[in-house]
């Protein structure tokens, strides 16, 4: 759970927290998660962070 700790900023952990409930899941580190939260508008860089 060290998503936080690379966004500072309120609306990615916002685009984490509404992914998390349209898919159902709270699994934040998922893979079927970081997805739609990339298409949300955050950083393609920082998804690529979290994934690795």
């Amino acid at each position: 759970m060290t998503i936080l700790s690379y966004n500072t900023t309120p609306s990615i952990a916002l685009a984490v927290l509404l992914t998390a409930c349209s898919d159902g899941s709270v699994s934040l580190i998922g893979p079927t998660n970081r997805a739609p939260v990339a298409d949300a508008g955050v950083d393609q860089t920082v998804n690529e962070e979290v994934l690795v």
